[in-house]
């Protein structure tokens, strides 16, 4: 009887360290996933910002380099999908005359 009482407190000591590591392992990657959106962010608008040329003085700057980013950023979007959509679209088969066996 006494022995069954510890091995439910095992099991249920195994159970706790089980989800300490699966909610670790989910907080691990969320904070990967935040600092690879914030390296995103903080590289492109410094492109942006770099090749065009806007004066972050005054409101109306920061409000065209606003304009400016987001321009970009969709440019970059429909950029990344006509090249997925060529890539979609080439003939991926084996062609006979350019086997090598």
């Amino acid at each position: 009887m006494i022995l069954n009482g510890w091995m439910i407190v095992l099991l249920l000591i195994a159970v706790v360290f089980l989800v300490v590591k699966v909610v670790n392992k989910k907080q691990a990657l969320a904070v990967k996933a935040t600092l690879a959106l914030f390296l995103f962010v903080t590289l492109t608008v410094s492109y942006v910002l770099i090749n065009e040329d806007v004066n972050l003085t005054s409101v109306d700057g920061v409000m065209q380099a606003v304009k400016v980013y987001f321009v970009w950023l969709s440019q970059l979007g429909n950029n990344a999908a006509e090249v997925t959509g060529y890539i979609v679209n080439q003939d991926w088969s084996l062609n006979a005359t350019n086997s090598t066996g």
